[in-house]
């Protein structure tokens, strides 16, 4: 195993590291919080994203999560801070928020992500983008937007109507409700399911596979696909996370989210 290399050394929250020659490993790095996505996860996520087309050393991008689940979403002191904030607080998330897929959809080096346990909110968003994704038997999804009184905004409009179809999507979307792996797999939501405790392994199979294909090809053939991704970005992706954005003023969004957040009382 050989070091990410100097464009890497300024990030403090992922763990990168390079177990194979073309092949960059990224680790979700909170396996106390399940891996709930700070304001600086965030960032550094979309920085990890941008920088991997400049690395030369990289073709292939693995993304992982450490401890029981791959991530539960939104830390809750972002969305306290999100729901409890001014405008500009909330302008802040959703640019935020944009970025991130932004940069993932632009990023042209193929994405293998081994998900485990828990993968919800702005952790599907992320792990459901990548280009496979390779999930644990006892895996579990959900877009729980609706369920804490949100318009759902992080993703799911965007990659669950574009697998499943509008009306299985509405299905998840509307309701919130979690579903499985064998489930996603059915959907075309993932790549492939396999047993607990060895989507790494399988991922980084992924990984040698696409690393030793001609670059140009797996590269230019990822974007004409993500062109889909691109179209709706512009429509149903910036559409659900303005509604998401709205919604965080509605009392009754934050009367759904109370029992999760911190007491204001004095």
């Amino acid at each position: 195993m050989t070091g990410p290399g100097v464009l890497y050394e300024g990030f403090e929250h992922l763990g990168i590291e390079r177990p194979a020659p073309g092949i960059l490993v990224a680790t979700l790095n909170r396996p106390d919080k399940l891996n709930a996505l700070r304001r600086a996860d965030h960032d550094e996520l979309t920085q990890l994203l941008r920088t991997v087309p400049e690395d030369d050393d990289t073709r292939v991008l693995v993304l992982r999560g450490a401890g029981r689940s791959f991530c539960v979403g939104g830390d809750l002191g972002l969305v306290e801070e999100t729901v409890r904030g001014d405008h500009r607080a909330r302008l802040r998330t959703q640019r935020m928020a944009r970025d991130l897929v932004q940069a993932q959809i632009d990023l042209e080096k193929p994405v293998v992500v081994a998900v485990q346990g828990q993968c919800s909110g702005a952790g599907a968003a992320l792990a459901l983008l990548c280009d496979i994704i390779v999930a644990e038997r006892s895996a579990t999804f959900a877009d729980g937007h609706v369920r804490h009184g949100m318009a759902a905004g992080d993703g799911g409009v965007l990659t669950l109507p574009l697998a499943m179809g509008i009306v299985r999507a509405k299905r998840y979307l509307l309701s919130g409700d979690w579903f499985g792996a064998e489930e996603a797999e059915r959907c075309g939501l993932v790549t492939e399911v396999v047993d607990d405790g060895a989507s790494f392994e399988r991922a980084m199979e992924w990984a040698e596979r696409l690393s030793a294909l001609n670059p140009a090809a797996v590269q230019l053939t990822k974007r004409a696909v993500n062109g889909w991704l691109a179209h709706g970005m512009t429509t149903a992706f910036n559409l659900g996370l303005a509604f998401e954005t709205l919604s965080f003023g509605d009392p009754d969004t934050e009367a759904a989210l109370s029992p999760y957040l911190p007491s204001t009382a004095s």
